[in-house]
């Protein structure tokens, strides 16, 4: 099978994106360089912003008006699943929680296209903004252990990157769900490897 991903949205779904490329490559799956060669076409969404959205699903719908099987993912899936599917829609809506199946447990490897990679380090919001749907689609803050990033941020570095960006929905709440802080997972990240 050939898949073609396009991610919309912030650095965690560009990361889920690789996640995602990940496993559909475990799986035997190879990517192909356009959607118009592709099995498959992944859409990976954003609700942040209307402007994301839009052109998220405008993408989905025109791959699925030329023929293409379409997969939407992301935030809008995730949005969406609570509700009743439209059925005139051209595209599946798949959640993404499928990801924890898929090796979000270990992470990532490498990060294709890009020079340094983005690491996803917690998921979730544990504020309630009346103005925000983040909470209520990406669910409470679950930070990752700090020996998973670290283990993962030294996979990255076996694997040449040079830098690593932590990112998070809310990147300065890190540890709270474990009893802990940033600080510590900075200063964890700052000892030499093998140490």
């Amino acid at each position: 099978m050939t898949f073609f991903i396009r991610n919309y949205g912030c650095k965690v779904s560009q990361y889920e994106g690789q996640l995602l490329r990940e496993a559909f490559e475990a799986a035997g799956g190879l990517e192909s360089e356009g959607p118009e060669m592709a099995d498959l076409v992944v859409v990976n969404t954003c609700v942040v912003t209307g402007r994301a959205e839009s052109e998220g699903l405008r993408f989905a719908r025109r791959q699925a008006a030329a023929g293409r099987r379409v997969a939407v993912t992301g935030c809008y899936a995730r949005w969406k699943a609570g509700s009743a599917s439209d059925p005139a829609a051209p595209y599946r809506l798949v959640r993404p929680e499928a990801l924890a199946e898929w090796g979000a447990d270990r992470g990532i490897t490498f990060f294709a296209g890009r020079r340094r990679a983005f690491l996803k380090v917690a998921d979730g919001c544990g504020n309630r903004c009346a103005y925000c749907l983040v909470s209520r689609i990406r669910g409470p803050l679950v930070s990752r252990a700090p020996e998973q990033v670290r283990a993962e941020v030294d996979r990255l570095a076996g694997a040449g990157y040079r830098e690593a960006v932590l990112c998070a929905v809310n990147l300065g709440a890190y540890g709270l769900d474990r009893g802990s802080r940033l600080v510590e997972l900075l200063r964890l990240l700052a000892e030499p490897a093998g140490r």
